[in-house]
């Protein structure tokens, strides 16, 4: 299996009127590859997360919830639509965490 990119874009046109085009083609088939199997990987990543017995849910460096997988969904008895895009602590948290989470700011 081989992959080719291109590129085709008008250069001007010849003494007749008529408009010219520069065509370029490369192998790009490593590069297809790569993108496969980081695509399997990442398949069998999110397969394993979400098929785990461990409530597992991923914030980025706000705090703020990105991903809540199914089992923690099913933990926490909340939606992932209701979890993704909170403040995970000022979520999940009763009022006397969210007090010491706040002075930890």
């Amino acid at each position: 299996e081989i992959w080719l990119g291109q590129n085709v874009e008008p250069s001007g046109y010849n003494l007749n009127g008529v408009l010219i085009f520069n065509a370029t083609a490369r192998d790009i088939t490593d590069r297809k590859k790569l993108e496969k199997a980081l695509l399997r990987s990442e398949e069998k990543y999110r397969s394993i997360i979400e098929n785990m017995e461990l409530g597992l849910m991923e914030v980025d460096p706000d705090g703020v919830i990105i991903k809540a997988y199914p089992k923690f969904c099913e933990l926490s008895g909340y939606k992932a639509e209701e979890l993704e895009g909170q403040k995970g602590a000022l979520f999940l948290l009763d009022e006397e965490g969210r007090e010491f989470y706040k002075k930890q700011l």
